[in-house]
């Protein structure tokens, strides 16, 4: 694997999953706390400490992850965030708004993407670490380098920095 890889991938990935960024009072479906927490209760930065792409089949799994590079992501008491990765070569931000769907269904949304087509996530958050796991078919990952791209979801875990 170059590095090239790596950082296309988590750019192109993080492009695949979401649509674009609102604030959370605009739509009333748009909720700051769900069923366990409030999204303002993620307010603060955080450290990526996992990041992969999960074959939908199983047993194919691809660390987005460099060594020696911590990606962070700062979360506002809003909703809106962004994940910083530094690459040595350039900064690649990311950036969008978390909230609860219907205050029931934790939803990112990304600044770079369509509106109206949310991506979910399994959440657990216990304070100080919150991990996102999206739904199978959430996005798509080429994890052969063949050029076709298979089904997939994407597992994130962040600890509180």
């Amino acid at each position: 694997m170059n590095i090239n890889k790596y950082i296309y991938g988590t750019a192109g990935l993080f492009l695949l999953l979401s649509v674009s960024a609102c604030n959370i009072d605009e739509g009333s479906d748009r909720e700051d706390c769900g069923p366990a927490f409030c999204i303002s209760d993620l307010a603060g930065t955080w450290d990526v400490t996992l990041l992969e792409v999960r074959s939908c089949t199983g047993g194919e799994v691809f660390n987005l992850l460099i060594p020696g590079i911590v990606p962070s992501m700062t979360i506002q008491s809003n909703g809106r965030f962004t994940l910083r990765v530094d690459l040595g070569e350039g900064t690649e931000n990311i950036t969008g708004l978390m909230y609860f769907e219907e205050g029931a269904y934790f939803t990112i949304q990304f600044d770079e993407d369509p509106e109206d087509d949310p991506t979910y996530f399994a959440e657990f958050f216990d304070g100080s670490v919150l991990e996102l796991a999206g739904e199978d078919g959430s996005t798509e990952w080429d994890f052969n380098d063949d050029g076709i791209d298979e089904c997939a979801w994407i597992n994130l875990v962040l600890e509180r920095d």
